[in-house]
């Protein structure tokens, strides 16, 4: 049940478009985009975009009402060093190692 208040909450926000900080594609990332790239069931043209997406999912705290794994992977990622801990893209550590994901 708590998934499908999730599921409508993030489609509701269709709208409410967001650029990351550090954004290098200039995507504007709605909830429900950011979150359906994430999760693999909204495409993405590149490996910017799928950077961008986490980064918006960080920096808007979608996290924080979503699974674990959301939490968990931003974490990976800020350990990596593609993400600083507030959330904005280190590029230059992610074009080093964007062939890793």
């Amino acid at each position: 049940m708590e998934t499908q208040k999730q599921a409508e909450a993030l489609s509701e926000n269709k709208n409410n478009l967001f650029i990351p900080e550090s954004s290098r594609s200039g995507t504007a990332f709605s909830d429900y985009l950011a979150v359906g790239i994430a999760e693999g069931f909204e495409d993405f043209t590149d490996n910017d975009q799928w950077i961008e997406a986490w980064a918006t999912i960080g920096q808007r705290g979608l996290y924080l009402g979503l699974q674990g794994f959301f939490g968990r992977m931003l974490m990976s990622l800020v350990e990596f060093g593609a993400l600083n801990q507030d959330f904005t893209i280190d590029w230059d550590v992610f074009d080093d190692q964007v062939a890793v994901f």
